[in-house]
């Protein structure tokens, strides 16, 4: 149980609950696989190609949840809007280029209900949020928090930078496998097993830097 020790919320609960589907996809592989010689049929290529994007879904599911809940630890507790200003400013900057000014709008920002307006862009922006690579993440973290929380991701061998390297070659391919639709089934062996192996690890690495240098900041 120590491999556990770095979960600290529950989107990373429910990140290794995710992340597991991603590595049983890949043990079917393993143990239907086992002791046939040959090229490995194409509905086991299939599976290889699922535990990837599973295992980026996993990923891109934690990262919305773990910022959510950031924010919203972070207004539960603000008093004024300096507290939060990031996604104040954000929020705000949303508002005035999508409303006309009528005066009885600007009761959205009066008293505490500022944050009513805050937390729906914010619902609203994490419910947009798709390709979680490196520059997207980066940039959605500073208009929730005002922090950049890439600078996370780092751990022994592994800088930040390749980490987010790591990432967004993954990322892209996540998008090859997830746009061949039904040629995932028809098209010749093109994901090794160890890529796959490396996917789930990478995510998990990913999510573990994420919640430990924060629990540390």
């Amino acid at each position: 149980m120590d491999s556990l020790k770095w979960i600290g919320s529950n989107a990373a609960l429910n990140f290794e609950g995710s992340i597991g589907v991603a590595e049983e996809l890949l043990s079917i592989h393993v143990l239907l696989g086992t002791g046939k010689r040959g090229r490995p049929g194409k509905y086991l290529e299939a599976l290889k190609r699922a535990t990837i994007i599973m295992a980026v879904t996993a990923w891109e599911t934690y990262i919305e949840d773990f910022l959510l809940a950031r924010f919203r630890d972070s207004i539960a507790k603000a008093v004024k809007p300096q507290d939060v200003a990031s996604s104040f400013n954000a929020a705000a900057h949303r508002w005035l280029e999508t409303h006309r000014h009528k005066p009885p709008e600007l009761a959205r920002w009066a008293g505490d209900s500022w944050k009513d307006t805050v937390r729906a862009y914010v619902d609203a922006e994490v419910a947009a949020f798709h390709t979680p690579n490196s520059t997207n993440i980066r940039a959605l973290s500073r208009r929730l928090s005002g922090t950049d929380v890439t600078e996370h991701w780092h751990w022994r061998g592994i800088s930040t930078s390749r980490a987010a390297a790591r990432l967004d070659k993954l990322i892209r391919r996540r998008g090859e496998l997830a746009h061949q639709g039904k040629r995932l089934l028809e098209e010749n062996a093109d994901v090794r097993l160890r890529e796959a192996r490396d996917a789930i690890a990478l995510c998990r690495a990913l999510a573990r830097a994420t919640e430990m240098n924060d629990r540390a900041g």
